[in-house]
């Protein structure tokens, strides 16, 4: 015999006798000690007040409908919507409004969102040096870029539209490989003709018509170092020699200090009158050996007498009367003190300069011609160092 399913009493034509429930009711409208197991929603209170009420579509969870409408949708529908990118926006349909998509929505809402975490500092914004730097990359690849095409077309264009004839014409002749030097030989001079000269040379200006005879000369450095330039009236410029003695190229056999290719003498030079052998300087002594094939004049007096106790940037023919000086080195004690000068003559008018050098070993350069506007810039070492100019005829 069937119970009440509430009280457990007898059953007159379905319903309680004792408590009058009406038992043929059954449990979709009453759900008696049942969840609704459609409901979703969080409540407040109660669960008693909660129980057997109907809720709308909100509270339906979204998996059971989301499978509803998919179910309702045609197969061909539910395959597009399966590879549709969830950053595309969709077009409207036509004589719809443009609204605002989900996605749109959703970009609005995430901006809003970083600016308010960028505002507490919790987002870094990007840095405005980084940008630079990429920029000023990029512009340096494409400059480069830029400059290896400019340079390809170049070469193309001027093979293209120069001709050979062109070429001919505008071709610089590339300067043979240079030869290695060839010591000079030693000339024999025969000591039995009239012009025969054998002389030594200190620091100075020697004269082809005064100081020696023109002719042919052969320069010989035995002890030391020489530094020689040498010209006739006509050549428009000078030629140097530069002597090492045998014991000096021994000395520096790797040519380490540009004694390579140097020897210690010279090849035959060829003095006219008013040829010049300008001696800048020497360790030792510089000797000459050749023939000569001119004569010798006495040189007329200057009329110059005052010596003048040389200081820096002067000025020939301003500070000092314009003529040919000795230049003399004068010290307090040559022998416990080393004086020194170096004198850098400058001659502006044909842009050439001249220098002189004197020590306690050659305190003496003789004959140096100081032009009107020649400008003399001194440095003296040595402690009361001093330096005269000294008339020289």
């Amino acid at each position: 015999m069937e119970r009440c399913v509430l009280c457990g009493g007898k059953l007159a034509n379905g319903r309680c006798t004792e408590c009058g429930l009406d038992n043929r009711k059954n449990d979709k409208k009453y759900r008696l000690n049942i969840h609704n197991e459609k409901v979703a929603v969080f409540h407040r209170g109660d669960c008693e007040d909660h129980v057997n009420k109907e809720y709308g579509k909100r509270a339906v969870r979204p998996n059971q409908e989301n499978r509803r409408k998919a179910a309702a949708q045609p197969q061909d529908q539910n395959k597009a919507a399966a590879g549709v990118n969830m950053n595309t926006r969709t077009q409207p349909a036509a004589g719809t409004k443009n609204k605002p998509q989900k996605n749109e929505k959703m970009t609005a809402q995430r901006k809003k969102q970083l600016k308010e975490r960028r505002q507490t500092g919790t987002v870094k914004k990007k840095s405005t040096l980084l940008r630079l730097v990429k920029i000023l990359v990029i512009l340096t690849v494409f400059i480069w870029i830029l400059g290896a095409v400019a340079s390809f077309v170049q070469d193309e264009l001027l093979d293209y539209f120069v001709t050979d004839d062109w070429n001919d014409a505008v071709r610089v002749e590339e300067p043979e490989e240079s030869q290695e030097k060839t010591k000079p030989a030693l000339v024999t001079w025969d000591e039995s003709d009239d012009g025969y000269l054998d002389m030594d040379l200190m620091p100075g200006v020697y004269s082809a018509g005064y100081d020696l005879p023109a002719g042919d000369y052969q320069l010989y450095c035995e002890d030391g170092a020489a530094w020689i330039y040498w010209w006739n009236e006509e050549d428009e410029y000078s030629t140097r020699v530069t002597l090492f003695s045998l014991e000096q190229q021994a000395l520096y056999a790797e040519g380490d200090d540009g004694t390579d290719g140097c020897y210690e003498l010279s090849e035959v030079i060829s003095l006219q009158d008013g040829g010049v052998i300008y001696l800048e300087d020497c360790t030792s002594s510089l000797h000459l050996k050749g023939i000569g094939i001119g004569e010798t004049s006495q040189r007329e007096p200057q009329g110059l007498t005052e010596e003048i106790i040389l200081q820096d940037q002067m000025t020939a023919g301003e500070d000092f009367p314009a003529g040919v000086y000795d230049i003399v080195l004068e010290g307090n004690d040559f022998w416990t003190d080393y004086p020194s000068a170096f004198l850098d003559v400058e001659d502006k008018e044909n842009d050439v300069s001249y220098y002189v050098s004197i020590d306690r070993d050659k305190p003496r350069f003789y004959r140096f011609p100081f032009t009107e506007g020649y400008e003399i810039e001194a440095s003296l070492y040595g402690d009361k160092t001093k330096v005269k100019l000294v008339p020289s005829y």
